[in-house]
């Protein structure tokens, strides 16, 4: 898989992960979602998955390997 968390077929264990950051850290060419735009099932469990993650700087890949999702806060997503 490329690692993008909007398929119709992700779920919750499809994601390998996840954190938070804020909107200033988010890479220019990243791909961002809202969250009413997220497949069914992962926006079905995304605010649980994403309770008590921690908050750090995107890594340098994480605009290639995941998405990155508006939510409450902006957060991370990589799926397997």
């Amino acid at each position: 898989m490329n690692g993008v968390c909007v398929r119709d077929t992700v779920t919750r264990t499809s994601i390998s992960a996840v954190y938070r950051t804020t909107a200033d850290s988010v890479p220019s060419g990243a791909r961002v979602r809202h969250y009413d735009e997220l497949p069914p099932l992962l926006k079905e469990s995304f605010p649980e998955l994403v309770e008590d993650v921690t908050r750090r700087p995107p890594a340098e890949s994480d605009d290639r390997t995941g998405t990155f999702v508006k939510y409450t806060d902006y957060y991370y997503l990589r799926c397997e």
